[in-house]
C-alpha cells in the first residue's frame, strides 16, 4: 500500500445499508486466527501460487522478505530475502516454482525454482511520483503468459509489457493522467485503476488500453473481480463502485467510513473490504457489495493495524481467507462452503441463473451422476431450431442392463425413424434432425471464475467410431446477454466403456454441462450409453465419486406433468442408496393448487436397502382438475433438499376446431399435442416467406415451407399462413444498398417490382389451395420496424404510410381470390384496435379483406381497459357496412413464477421480460377475462404469442410462451386455457353481457348449452356474489366444481356458469348480483 495523499475528513456518512441478514449471519465471516510473521514488517503482497501453496512479502522496516505456506496459510516459514527494497506485489503464474516480485523501486525479479534463487530481470523506471508513493505497485501475469507492470508517474502512469518472461520490456507509454495502481483480471481482459480516479481496460493481452470510466476525483485503490462480468472499485474517499459488464461501465453503489485499501472476494457474493483510516474497519458483504456490515478492525491487537492486502483460496469443502496486515501479521478465516452458499444473501446485485444445483460438499458437483435415481436431474440439449428452441425434456432411457458404475446408465438410440426432429417456421425456416441430443444436467453449478473445471464421463457405443461431445454452458451476466454461451470438445467412442474428459477455465460464476452422441449425418445410426458423469474443480479428471450417498429423484412419467383425470396424477420416486446399510429417509409431499392453497401434505418413511436403487409409485389423491404444485422435500446428511413439479389435470379438448391458436407452433410434436389438448388448435405459419423461399431470383422452392405446413397439419393444427410476412426478397427490395442483408432488414421494404410480389402470391396460393384456406397479408405493416416501417424509425429510404399498405392489399386480395376463390384473406395493420383503423376504413380497406386482423397485446393493462377501444372499433366498422369477423393473430399476457435468474432484472431488449405481470395466476386470470371480452366483441380467433422451447436451464425464451414453461411443464394459464376452450367449444355465439360497476359477465350459446363467464375487477372492495337459478352448474377457472349451492362468490378469477336448459341470454338475465 502506498503512502496515501492527505485527505481531510469533515463529515463522512455511510450511505450503504447494514443488511439485516448480513448482521444476523456475520459471525462465521469474522472467525479470524492471527499469526505474527515479522515484527516491524508490513505485508502488502500476497498471492496463491499453486494448490495449497501461498506466498507473502514484506514492506516497511523489515522489508524484502518472503514467507511461504504449503497448507493454505495454516503455518508459515521464511523463504528468502531476494531484495532490500520493499516488495509491493507478487506475480503468480500458476506454477509454484515460477513467479515474480515487484519492488517499490520498480525492480522486477524472477525465480524458476520456487524462490531458492533469484534473478533481477530489470529496473523499469525511476520513481517519478511527487506524492511520496512507491515507484510501482502492480505486476500481473496474463492468461497468455505476458507480464504487465504499472508505475506511479505523477504526470501519467505507464504500463510496461514483456512477452518473454521478463527478459525484455516495452514501455507502452502514458496510460493514465496520474499514477497507476493495481491490475485486475476480467473475463475478457484486464483493467487497471489509478490515482486519477479512472479505470482503464485492455482486451488484447495488455497491448492497447482505453479508459472505461472516470469514477472519482479521489485515488482508486481497492479493486476486485466478483464474477465473470462484475467488478468492484473503491477510492480514498470511501466511495464504492461496481461494474456489471466486465469493467466497461461503472456505477457508484455506496460509501463507507475510512479510505479504501483492498477487496477480497470469497465467492458467492461474499466480499471483504478493508480501510486504512478512521477506525480501520473491515467490512463484509454477502451480496456482491450491495450492502455492508462493519466487522471491526483486524484482531491483531497491534495499535493502528489494518488489513493491508488479502486473497481467498478455494479448497474442496471451504474457502480460506488470508490477509496480511500493516503491522506484520497474517490473519486467516476458513468458511465452510455449504455455510457460505446457504447464507449468501438472495437479493444480490449480481443476478444468478436458475434453477440452482445444491452444493453438497462432494467433489462431484453433479447430482444423480450415475442415473441410479432414474432420469431425475437430467434433460437434453439439442440443436437450436430457428427462433423456436430445442428438444423438450430428456431424450433417452435409463436402463439397468448396461452400466459402468452402479446398475444403471442412460441409453440414447438414434437412427432414421428414431432420431427426434424439431421444426420452426422462421428465422430461418428450420427442420433439425436432432442427431446430437446431449444429456445435460438440470440446474446451474456454482463456479469460481478463473478456476479450472473438468467434466468427465464414461461412454460407449454399439460400434466403433461414433462421434460424441462434452460441453460446458456458461451463464453470462443477464444484462450482457441472456443466452448462455457454450464451449465443447469432440471425441470418438468405441464399443468398450472408456472415460472422456474436458477441462476449461471458468469465466463466469454459473455453468452446467452436457455429454452425449454427436452424429454428423441426419441418417446416421448409433446407440450410445452414458454413465458416471463427473464435474469437478481441477485441471484433470480424478476418480469418480457420487454426489451423495443417498439420492432421490421424482418424475411423473407424463409429458409436462399433464394428466387427464385427477386419479391418474401420480409421481414416481426413485431412491438410490450407495451405502452398505439400509437407510430410512422421511419424504414429505406438499400439494398446493392454482390459488396457492395447500391441498394436502403427506410424509412417508422411505426405506432403501443398502446398495440398491428402487422405484415406488406415489399417488397424489387429487379430486379435481386444475393446476398443482407438488413439492417433495427431505433431509439427509444434514442437507435439506426439495424437488418441485408443476402439474396440470385437464379434460382434453377433442375437437379439431377451436377459437384459439398459437403464433409460431412450438418445435416438438409433444408440445404441440399438449397445446391441442388445451384447445389451441390453430397455428399461424410464417414459412411462406418470399425472401426465404426464393433467396436467389428465379430459384423459388416451396419445399422448406412444405415441411412446416405438413408437420403442423400432421400434428392436428389448422393453418393460418402469412402470405407473405414481408413484401420483398433481399435481392428485389427497394432498400438502399446501405441496408444490410441481415435477418429481414432488406425484406421490410417495398419490392422493386410489385408484379413480382403478386406473381409470388399467385404461385403460393395455387401451391397451397388444397391445404390452406386462410391467408394473412403481411405482418404488422407501417407501425413497426418489421414491415414497411414509417418515418419515425429513421431508416434509410423508409417512410411508409398506411396508404402504401392498403394499395398493396388491394392488389394482393384480387390475386389471392383469382388463384383460389374459396380462400379467406385476412388483413389490416395487425395492430391495436385504435391504430390506423379509421384510415383503413375510410380508404376502403374493408373491401379487400374477409377477416380483419388486430394485434392487441395485453401489456400491463387490465383486460377491461380494452373494452372502449374495441367498442369504438366495432362502431367504426359498422359505419362502413356489415361487420366482418375479427381475428387476433398475435397477443399475450406474460408471467413466470420461476424466473430465469434472480434477483430479477429484465434485459432491455427482451420484450416479454419487460412486460411480466406479478405472477402466473394474474396472467391466467387476465388472459381468460381478456379472451371473454374479445369473444364478446366480434373476435372469432385468438392466437397466443408464441410457441418456443429454450435450451435446458435457459428459461429466457420461455418467457415468451405463457402456456408452457421449461420441460413442457404447464404454467397456470395452460389449464385455464384448457377449461375455457372446453367450456365454449368450437361453435359458440355471443349472447348477452353483465356489465355493472365492477362486475363483468358474458354469456355464450355453445351448441346445446349456455355458458356465462363472470368476475369482478380489482377495483371492487365489496364481497359480491351471483344468485343463480336451480340446475345451473358452477365451476372455477380451473374447471373444478364450485360446491356452494346457488350462491356463487365472485372474484378476480373468472367463474363459469353452465346451463343445459336456459338459453345464453336467459342465463345472463337470471343471475342476480348480491353484496355479501
Amino acid at each position: 500500500m502506498i503512502i496515501k495523499r492527505r485527505f481531510y475528513f469533515t463529515l463522512l456518512l455511510c450511505f450503504t445499508s447494514v443488511y439485516p441478514a448480513i448482521a444476523q449471519d456475520i459471525a462465521v465471516f469474522s472467525n479470524w486466527t492471527t499469526t505474527e510473521l515479522v515484527k516491524g514488517g508490513r505485508i502488502d503482497a500476497i498471492r496463491a501460487l499453486e494448490g495449497p501453496v501461498v506466498l507473502c512479502a514484506t514492506r516497511g522496516q523489515n522489508r524484502g522478505m518472503l514467507f511461504i505456506s504449503e497448507n493454505y496459510g495454516r503455518s508459515w516459514k521464511f523463504l528468502a530475502k531476494p531484495t532490500t527494497s520493499e516488495i509491493t506485489c507478487i506475480g503468480e503464474t500458476g506454477n509454484r516454482r515460477e513467479f515474480y516480485i515487484l519492488t517499490g523501486n520498480a525492480e522486477v525479479l524472477g525465480t524458476k525454482d520456487g524462490g531458492r534463487s533469484w534473478k533481477k530481470l530489470t529496473t523499469l523506471t525511476t520513481n517519478k511520483n511527487r506524492d511520496g508513493a512507491q515507484a510501482a505497485y502492480a505486476i500481473f501475469y496474463t492468461v497468455k503468459g505476458t507480464l504487465l507492470v504499472t508505475d506511479t508517474d505523477s504526470d501519467g502512469g505507464h504500463i510496461y509489457r514483456s512477452v518473454d518472461k521478463g527478459n525484455t520490456w516495452t514501455d507502452l507509454g502514458k496510460i493514465g493522467d496520474n499514477a497507476l495502481y493495481r491490475l485486475e483480471k476480467t473475463a475478457d481482459g484486464v483493467i487497471v485503476n489509478g490515482f486519477d480516479g479512472n479505470v482503464y481496460k485492455s482486451t488484447d493481452d495488455g497491448l492497447n488500453w482505453r479508459k472505461t470510466g472516470s469514477l472519482s476525483t479521489s485515488a482508486l485503490f481497492a479493486t476486485t473481480s466478483l464474477s465473470g462480468a462484475a467488478l468492484l472499485q473503491a477510492d480514498q474517499a470511501g466511495n464504492i463502485y461496481n461494474s456489471r459488464d466486465h469493467g466497461n461501465s461503472w456505477h457508484k453503489t455506496g460509501m463507507l467510513n475510512g479510505a479504501a485499501d483492498d477487496f477480497i472476494h470469497a465467492g458467492e457474493g461474499v466480499v471483504y473490504y478493508s480501510t486504512y483510516t478512521d477506525k480501520r474497519s473491515v467490512y463484509v458483504s454477502l451480496n456482491y457489495g450491495k450492502d455492508w456490515q462493519d466487522i471491526g478492525p483486524v484482531p491483531t491487537k497491534a495499535e493502528g493495524d489494518w488489513l493491508d492486502h488479502g486473497i481467498s483460496m478455494d479448497t474442496k469443502d471451504s474457502v480460506v481467507i488470508l490477509a496480511g496486515t500493516g503491522k506484520g501479521f497474517m490473519i486467516r478465516n476458513v468458511i465452510d462452503k455449504k455455510t457460505m452458499y446457504a447464507r449468501a444473501a438472495k437479493d444480490s446485485i449480481i443476478p444468478r441463473r436458475n434453477p440452482r444445483v445444491l452444493y453438497t460438499g462432494a467433489k462431484n458437483l453433479l447430482p444423480n451422476a450415475s442415473f441410479e435415481a432414474g432420469p431425475a436431474g437430467w434433460s437434453s440439449m439439442g440443436k437450436y431450431t430457428g427462433w423456436g428452441g430445442d428438444l423438450v425434456g430428456l431424450y433417452g432411457d435409463v436402463v439397468s442392463d448396461e452400466a459402468h458404475d452402479g446398475k444403471h446408465s442412460l441409453r440414447i438410440e438414434l437412427g432414421p425413424g428414431k432420431t427426434p426432429v424439431t421444426f420452426y417456421d422462421v428465422w430461418p425456416i428450420a427442420r433439425n434432425v436432432q442427431n446430437a441430443p446431449l444429456a445435460a444436467n438440470i440446474g446451474w453449478v456454482n463456479a469460481i471464475p478463473g478456476n479450472e473445471y473438468t467434466l468427465s464421463a464414461w461412454m460407449r457405443a454399439d460400434r466403433a467410431g461414433v462421434p460424441a461431445k462434452l460441453l460446458f454452458s456458461r451463464g453470462l451476466e443477464p444484462s450482457l446477454g441472456y443466452h448462455p454461451t457454450q464451449v465443447s470438445k469432440e471425441v470418438v467412442l468405441t464399443e468398450k466403456w472408456a472415460r472422456y474428459s474436458f477441462t476449461v477455465t471458468a469465466i463466469e460464476q454459473d455453468l452446467y454441462v452436457a455429454v452425449g452422441p454427436n452424429l454428423l449425418r441426419d441418417d446416421d445410426e448409433a446407440v450410445v450409453w452414458i454413465d458416471a458423469i463427473q464435474l469437478e474443480q481441477g485441471a484433470k479428471a480424478t476418480s469418480f465419486v457420487i454426489n451423495e450417498a443417498v439420492e432421490l429423484g421424482v418424475s411423473s412419467k407424463a409429458f409436462g406433468n399433464i394428466f387427464h383425470t385427477p386419479s391418474a396424477a401420480k409421481v414416481w420416486l426413485v431412491a438410490a442408496n450407495r451405502t452398505k446399510r439400509p437407510v430410512t429417509v422421511p419424504v414429505t409431499a406438499e400439494i398446493s393448487d392454482y390459488f396457492g392453497k395447500q391441498v394436502s401434505a403427506v410424509t412417508k418413511n422411505i426405506r432403501i436397502s443398502g446398495g440398491s436403487s428402487q422405484e415406488m409409485e406415489w399417488p397424489l389423491a387429487l379430486t379435481d382438475n386444475g393446476y398443482y404444485q407438488v413439492k417433495f422435500s427431505w433431509r439427509f446428511n444434514n442437507l435439506d433438499q426439495e424437488r418441485i413439479l408443476r402439474m396440470a389435470v385437464i379434460d382434453p379438448y377433442n375437437s379439431p376446431h377451436a377459437a384459439f391458436g398459437i403464433n409460431h407452433a412450438p418445435t416438438t410434436k409433444e408440445a404441440g399435442k399438449a397445446l391441442h389438448q388445451a384447445g389451441v388448435t390453430w397455428a399461424r405459419n410464417w414459412s411462406i416467406n418470399w425472401g426465404l423461399l426464393e433467396p436467389v431470383k428465379g430459384q423459388l422452392s416451396f419445399a422448406p415451407a412444405d415441411e412446416q405446413v405438413d408437420r403442423e397439419q400432421a400434428e392436428g393444427y389448422n393453418v393460418l399462413a402469412l402470405m407473405p410476412p414481408l413484401p420483398a426478397p433481399a435481392w428485389g427490395s427497394t432498400a438502399p444498398d446501405s441496408v444490410k442483408n441481415v435477418g429481414w432488414q432488406r425484406m421490410s421494404y417495398m419490392p422493386k417490382e410489385r408484379a413480382g410480389l403478386m406473381d409470388f402470391i399467385s404461385k403460393a396460393i395455387g401451391h397451397y389451395k388444397s391445404r390452406i384456406r386462410y391467408f394473412e397479408f403481411l405482418n404488422e405493416p407501417v407501425w413497426t420496424q418489421f414491415c414497411l416501417p414509417n418515418e419515425a424509425y429513421k431508416l434509410p429510404g423508409a417512410a411508409y404510410v398506411p396508404e402504401d399498405y392498403i394499395g398493396l392489399l388491394e392488389e394482393a386480395y384480387l390475386v389471392m381470390k383469382k388463384a383460389d376463390p374459396t380462400c379467406q384473406v385476412i388483413g389490416g395493420f395487425s395492430a391495436e384496435p385504435w391504430r390506423y383503423m379509421k384510415t383503413f376504413f375510410d380508404a376502403g380497406g374493408m373491401k379487400s379483406i374477409d377477416i380483419l386482423n388486430i394485434h392487441n397485446y395485453g401489456m400491463l393493462r387490465t383486460p377491461e381497459s380494452f373494452i372502449h377501444e374495441m367498442d369504438t372499433l366495432l362502431a367504426q366498422m359498422e359505419r362502413q357496412g356489415p361487420r366482418k369477423p375479427i381475428w387476433i393473430t398475435e397477443y399475450s399476457y406474460y408471467a413466470a413464477d420461476n424466473l430465469p435468474w434472480s434477483p430479477w432484472v429484465a434485459p432491455p431488449h427482451h420484450s416479454s421480460a419487460n412486460l411480466l405481470l406479478s405472477n402466473e395466476k394474474q396472467c391466467a386470470d387476465w388472459s381468460i377475462r381478456y379472451n371473454a371480452i374479445m369473444l364478446a366483441r366480434g373476435v372469432e380467433k385468438i392466437f397466443y404469442h408464441q410457441g418456443g422451447e429454450g435450451f435446458v436451464n435457459d428459461a429466457s425464451p420461455h418467457l415468451e410462451f405463457a402456456l408452457l414453461g421449461e420441460g413442457g411443464e404447464p404454467r397456470k394459464l395452460y389449464p385455464a386455457q384448457a377449461v375455457m376452450a372446453k367450456m365454449i367449444g368450437p361453435d359458440f355465439k355471443y349472447a348477452a353481457a353483465i356489465e355493472k360497476d365492477s362486475v363483468q359477465g358474458y354469456s355464450f350459446q355453445c351448441g346445446n348449452k349456455a355458458v356465462l363467464i363472470a368476475w369482478v375487477t380489482e377495483k371492487e372492495t365489496r364481497q359480491l356474489s351471483l344468485d343463480i337459478p336451480e340446475g345451473v352448474k358452477a365451476y372455477n377457472i380451473m374447471g373444478a366444481p364450485i360446491r356452494t349451492g346457488n350462491k356463487i362468490a365472485l372474484d378476480i378469477s373468472p367463474v363459469y356458469l353452465v346451463s343445459d336448459s336456459l338459453s345464453a341470454t336467459a342465463l345472463a338475465q337470471s343471475c342476480n348480483i348480491k353484496s355479501n
